[in-house]
């Protein structure tokens, strides 16, 4: 059964198309290029679609020719957000609280249930101290515009498996951290050293 399972996994990724069979997992990337707000950083994403499209046609083992502009698909980019995701979610969910016990309140006022209404209405303001707790603690971290965060990963999606394929074998040693340091300039990105694999 050990044997038997990762046999199986195999032949099922052998035989089907996904998106990862077209894409590399950039790992290791600069953070910011440049200074954290400075213009270079709001064009990573045609910067680094301009250094794998130099990659391919600079490759160790010969240029790919048909290599243009269209050679990749997509660049998706993961940012840092330092759990204001999360915080927008928690106070959602808060607000929906919020909304149901306005709700209750307005009810039980209708039916002249004072006593009801008034637990609601404590709900209420209690719900709202909570969701000024949560707003105050993203502070500035909610402002920020997606563009000026941090990038900590990116994938960049090929329109041909055989593009990937010579990108990872020009990465090859990026995964070895001693390779890595060695890294030659035409590999690094805006002269960082990065980690690109599957």
């Amino acid at each position: 059964l050990l044997k038997r399972i990762p046999s199986i996994a195999d032949a099922v990724d052998r035989s089907s198309v996904t998106p990862s069979d077209y894409t590399v997992d950039v790992s290791v990337c600069p953070r910011f290029l440049g200074e954290a707000n400075a213009p270079g950083h709001k064009d990573y994403k045609p910067k680094l679609k301009q250094h794998f499209l130099n990659i391919l046609k600079n490759l160790s083992d010969g240029a790919v020719a048909d290599a243009d502009e269209n050679a990749i698909q997509k660049i998706t980019l993961v940012r840092e957000f330092n759990g204001a995701v999360k915080s927008f979610m928690s106070e959602g969910t808060l607000r929906k609280y919020k909304d149901n016990a306005e709700e209750l309140a307005k009810k039980h006022r209708e039916l002249k249930n004072e006593k009801k209404a008034e637990k609601h209405e404590q709900q209420v303001k209690t719900l709202d101290e909570q969701i000024g707790e949560i707003q105050a603690a993203r502070g500035e971290e909610a402002r920020k515009n997606s563009l000026d965060r941090a990038v900590v990963r990116a994938f960049v999606t090929f329109n041909k498996i055989a593009y990937k394929e010579k990108v990872l074998n020009e990465y090859r040693f990026s995964t070895n951290r001693l390779f890595w340091l060695c890294q030659s300039a035409k590999l690094r990105f805006e002269g960082y050293r990065i980690v690109v694999k599957k």
